[in-house]
């Protein structure tokens, strides 16, 4: 008498299901810009070569004196090089001078 009962896996390998753990996302500091009055923070992409004003979330935080503290963050993207410049006709002229354009 059989308890446990025979399955495609004792018998072999033809059937095998595997779960995938999804990768968790790390965030660490790359690197901190000092804000130019009267630029805008831009994103290169490398692979499809397009210039696009980069995604800026700003939060505010209320300190113990009553004052307000602004954070201002940037999601960085992979194959990314972001830079300030005035617009994207400048964005362009910046991105020749380092040799990525």
């Amino acid at each position: 008498m059989k308890i446990i009962p025979d399955t495609k896996q004792s018998q072999g390998d033809e059937v095998r299901q595997e779960q995938v753990a999804k990768q968790q996302k790390e965030y660490h500091l790359i690197g901190k810009q000092r804000k130019i009055a009267g630029h805008t923070l831009f994103e290169f992409d490398k692979r499809t070569k397009e210039i696009r004003p980069a995604a800026i979330a700003r939060e505010a935080v209320m300190l113990m004196n009553g004052g307000v503290q602004y954070k201002t963050r940037t999601d960085i993207h992979n194959d990314c090089f972001y830079l300030q410049a005035l617009n994207i006709k400048n964005a362009e002229k910046k991105l020749r001078k380092l040799g990525l354009l």
